[in-house]
């Protein structure tokens, strides 16, 4: 899966077959790919913590974070920084990209 901030806004996509998870409401960058907000980019962490079987106290852990700082992120509460997007998205072993 990749995730990668863009100048529109967060993209999110499976490595293997480039489809993006399904949303109920997404802008459209102009180069036509599917923008998720801050609670869809969380559900689909979530999503993939979850497949692993990672609790969120566990990826608190590896990720050095809080639980609540986890929750928070998957909740779509709050914007994060990207050091906690890397650190979340290193745990998952997804791959993490700012395009510009």
């Amino acid at each position: 899966m990749r995730l990668a901030i863009g100048r529109f806004g967060l993209l999110m996509r499976t490595e293997t077959s480039n489809a993006l998870p399904r949303v109920a409401k997404a802008t459209v960058a102009e180069n036509g790919e599917k923008i998720m907000n801050r609670q869809e980019i969380g559900q689909a962490i979530a999503q993939e913590r979850t497949k692993q079987g990672i609790t969120i106290r566990k990826m608190a852990e590896l990720a050095n974070t809080s639980p609540r700082a986890v929750q928070a992120v998957e909740k779509g509460w709050y914007n994060v920084g990207i050091d906690t997007y890397l650190a979340i998205t290193s745990v998952l072993r997804l791959k993490f990209e700012i395009n510009v």
